[in-house]
């Protein structure tokens, strides 16, 4: 086998480079609101410092997170919107042990003109901080 050596950087194949931009530009950008979670007995709640994320401009919201045991993805999420953004709960993953230091995940929702995203990193709070 002889294996071609090269000082320049190979050109893309065009297809290939398509495909990659495309799913490129489908991550959620990461997110510029502060958040942080707490997990206490059977309940989650993530809290977004988002006041832009108003109750009128947002129908649904949905958390999913990076890593399973942090929450029952089969249970339904509930939305508070408080002054500092929004609440969401759900119930935690039953068999989860003690909460991470960090949940990590995406942020879905929707507005008028469809749905966003946007990749949170939300440590976990102090007892009272939310």
């Amino acid at each position: 086998m002889t294996l071609p050596v090269v000082r320049s950087a190979p050109a893309p194949d065009p297809e290939g480079a398509t495909a990659i931009d495309q799913a490129l530009r489908m991550v959620p950008p990461a997110s510029s609101w502060p958040a942080s979670y707490r997990a206490m007995g059977d309940r989650f709640e993530l809290l977004v410092n988002a006041p832009d994320l108003a109750a009128a401009d947002v129908a649904d919201v949905w958390f999913f997170p990076e890593h399973f045991g942090v929450l029952d993805h089969a249970a339904a999420q509930s939305v508070r919107y408080t002054d500092e953004g929004l609440l969401l709960t759900a119930a935690r993953d039953p068999g989860a042990g003690a909460p991470p230091p960090e949940v990590v995940g995406v942020l879905v929702y929707r507005r008028a003109n469809g749905l966003e995203a946007v990749h949170i990193r939300a440590p976990r709070a102090a007892p009272g901080d939310i």
